[in-house]
């Protein structure tokens, strides 16, 4: 993990050059993760304070970082990111199955997010938390109430067991 923000930038806009919006409003990226043969890299925001971090893209490829997502994602976490989330192309159908197999749950979706070329394109919010999230007592507003239940579903069915598991 290379921890060296204007670094990072630097790097970034090197290999993705004209992407500096891409973000919005997501983050920056601050960190770069590679592995030591280099034959990857995977560009991501790191807020220590905050305790979560950001998976943005990777280069050459980020479906070729999809397979890697387990040590990115330690890394992360050994750096104090309990809480990680990805923003995914709703079409690299390989890159959410790697998501979904390393226990990242979808949260949100949004249809026609990014102009690309050929049309808009649709992205997914996959998130991972390696800290188990309490959401006793706290107030949800009304409005926020079915996306909290929608959420805590999706959760439960991706990291409990069912009940056929539990009787085996």
């Amino acid at each position: 993990m290379i921890e060296a923000p204007a670094f990072v930038r630097r790097r970034f806009r090197e290999r993705f050059p004209g992407a500096e919006g891409w973000f919005y409003p997501l983050h920056t990226p601050n960190v770069l993760l590679t592995p030591e043969d280099g034959r990857f890299e995977v560009y991501a925001y790191l807020n220590r304070a905050g305790g979560y971090g950001c998976l943005l893209t990777a280069h050459p490829d980020p479906a070729a970082a999809a397979t890697h997502l387990e040590p990115v994602t330690r890394a992360l976490a050994r750096a104090g990111a309990g809480y990680v989330e990805a923003l995914v192309p709703l079409a690299h159908q390989e890159a959410l199955s790697a998501f979904l197999a390393q226990g990242f749950v979808a949260g949100a979706l949004y249809p026609a997010m990014r102009a690309d070329g050929d049309g808009f394109h649709d992205y997914a919010v996959l998130s991972r938390s390696s800290e188990r999230i309490d959401f006793r007592g706290v107030a949800v507003e009304p409005p926020l109430q079915p996306y909290l239940d929608c959420y805590v579903s999706a959760w439960a069915s991706t990291h409990l067991p069912t009940s056929s598991e539990v009787a085996s």
